[in-house]
This record gives structure tokens, sequence and C-alpha cells, in this order.
């Protein structure tokens, strides 16, 4: 990942502060005195301090200057103790990619060696690679799971080590552990509304994974039942799948029976759990030679880069990565300091990218 210099120069101002040359409410030198101390342009000292400011450590008062909001915590800065990340897939394009960089510019700032590892999407290198890295005893885990039911044991040890963690994406309701999240419920009920608006009442729901292995997943169910239940439109469980497309094990013939089924049965859009599953889709419309959204109407969720490139762009909700890696951050940094979590389950809002994948069925006003 590519370092940029105003990073250096917050490590810097961090290791400043980390040395106690300042307590909080100490005035800084100007940004011309700092500019002159480091090195660097105006604009580069700009930058650093704007981020220390983002991350809570200093402030600004208009006309009066720079000063300390709050001191790194003893013990944790300049790599004397690292932090362990454990991310799902890493291959710089993905949104856990824009999580891991919210979340590893602040840490490294802070001082924090990290040590990452992409467990590439497999369950049974995820399991390894938690237990190997609990035996390495870091300071603090960042876990972005897979699925909770591989692991959960190995969690359970952890939080007796009184390890802090953090879990991003997956909320677990049996190891009431730290997590931060989309609001994935209001995101799905965001994507559904917009479906009836455009006078589909026929919506069926696809996923890849099941209900019982994966929260996000079930939140945008629930989502998903909760529009239609406002809306007094009845769920019909044949519109509803989970397990179809399974990564490389995809299955085109599988896929083409389940989309030709749901036509039949007169459904006119589908919301799908993820941008994987709906660009899946879209793609195997398109062999069939269905015009979308003339044929069926998809909706996605996730807003990853592709949704815009195809030759009809897809609607989709977009969530905001970068802020999840930099709330994970300020929850990590908090637990190392000993501060209890005012709130350990936080849902960062979400928005709906309307594009052109959605033909409206309601007849033209008069």
């Amino acid at each position: 990942m590519a370092q940029f210099l105003y990073d250096k120069v917050s490590r810097e101002i961090m290791a400043m502060l980390a040395d106690e040359e300042y307590s909080v409410g100490d005035k800084l030198p100007t940004l011309g005195e700092l500019a002159e101390l480091f090195g660097v342009s105006l604009i580069t000292t700009r930058k650093a301090i704007d981020a220390l400011r983002e991350d809570g450590y200093l402030r600004s008062r208009r006309g009066s200057g720079i000063f300390v909001e709050r001191l790194p915590h003893s013990g944790q800065y300049l790599g004397r103790k690292s932090i362990a990340v454990i991310v799902p897939q890493f291959d710089g394009t993905s949104g856990q990619s824009t999580i891991l960089a919210g979340l590893r510019t602040r840490l490294e700032r802070a001082g924090h060696q990290l040590l990452i590892v992409d467990t590439s999407t497999s369950l049974h290198d995820e399991r390894n690679v938690l237990i190997q890295i609990g035996e390495s005893n870091p300071a603090g885990l960042v876990y972005y799971p897979l699925n909770f039911n591989s692991v959960a044991d190995y969690l359970i040890v952890l939080q007796t080590r009184d390890m802090p963690i953090v879990i991003i994406d997956k909320e677990s309701t049996d190891l009431n552990l730290p997590c931060v999240s989309s609001d994935n419920r209001d995101g799905a009920r965001q994507a559904v509304r917009h479906l009836l608006e455009n006078g589909h009442t026929q919506i069926a729901f696809i996923a890849m994974h099941g209900f019982e292995a994966v929260a996000s997943i079930r939140s945008r169910f629930l989502g998903y039942c909760s529009a239609l239940a406002e809306a007094k439109c009845a769920i019909d469980y044949r519109f509803i799948h989970t397990k179809i497309i399974a990564g490389s094990e995809e299955d085109p013939a599988a896929t083409t029976a389940l989309l030709q089924h749901l036509k039949s049965l007169g459904v006119t859009a589908i919301f799908a759990s993820s941008d994987y599953v709906a660009i899946s889709l879209y793609r195997q419309m398109k062999a069939l030679g269905w015009r979308i959204p003339e044929d069926m109407s998809l909706v996605g969720f996730d807003n990853v880069e592709t949704c815009e490139l195809l030759e009809c762009p897809l609607t989709t909700v977009a969530q905001d990565f970068h802020a999840i890696g930099v709330r994970a951050f300020k929850m990590m940094t908090d637990l190392l300091a000993g501060k209890k979590l005012f709130q350990s389950k936080q849902h960062l809002p979400v928005k709906l990218i309307k594009r052109q994948s959605v033909l409206n069925l309601l007849p033209p006003e008069d």
C-alpha cells in the first residue's frame, strides 16, 4: 500500500506526543514552524494535522492555533505492541481492502505494528490463522470473519484472555464482542422500498450464504421482509433462495433454472444480498437473452466498482467501507486505553445508489 509523506509527518508528531513533550491542552508550533521542522510543505503539514484532528489527537481553534486534545495511550506507541488484522480477501479492489486502508493508516500513524493476514475466503485457513495469531498474543485483534460458527470456540478462548477484539461486518449475538458494520437491515429496506415504489410486488431474495452462517445476510433478509410487510405485501417463500451461488463453484445450470423458475412464478425483480451475487445473476440473465431491466429488475448491495461499468449499470446499496475501517480503529484504540465503549454494536449508515437496473412498472401519470 502506498505510503504518503503526510503519514510520516503524522507519525513524527505522534512521537512527540508519546514522548511526553506535550500535555493535553498544550499548544503546538504553527503550521509554518512544523513544516520547517519536518522539512515538508505547508500542504503536507496541513494534511498531517487534519488526519490527527480527525483521529481525535489534536484540535484547532480559529485564530488561536493547534492544541493537544489527547495523548497516545502509554505503552501503545511506536511499535511496542502489535495489532493483528484478519480479513477474508485483500486484492486491492474489494470492500475489505478499503476497510483495511481506513484502519491501517490510522493504526500505523498511532505507532502500532500491524500483522495483516488474508485468509483468501477459506474457512479452514481462517481457523488456523486465528489459532496462530492467538498463540502470538498480539495487543489486540481486528477480525473480519467469514463465519462465526467455525471459530466461535477459539474466539471464546481469546475473550477469556481479555484480548481486545473488534469484529467487522458480522455481528455475533452470542459472543458479545464489539462490532462495527453497515446498517444492513436499513440498506435492504431501502432497496426493496425502491422496487415497491416502482410498482414491483413480486420480489425475490437471493443470497450466496445461508442465514445460519452470516449475520449480515440475516440482517439484509430482515430488511427485505420489513419493507414487504410495511407495504402489506405477502412474503412468498418460493421467492427466497440461499446458497445458490458458491464462488468458484458457481453452477450456471442451477442459476439458469432458478431464474426461469422465478420468472414463471411472476417475479419481476430480484434483490441480491451482495453485488457479487447480483453481477453473477446479471451475467446469467444476459446469457439467457434477457433484457435488464425490461425482463427482470435487479438490485445489489455493496456498490463495488463493477456495478457502474455494466451495460445496464446496477442499482445497489453503497456501504462506506472506509468509514468502517476508521470506526474500527477508534474502537480498538479505546479498548487498548482501557475505556468502556459507549456503544459496542455500531451500525453505520448506507445509501441507495439508483442506476438503470430497475424498471418502473407504474402507469404514467396523466
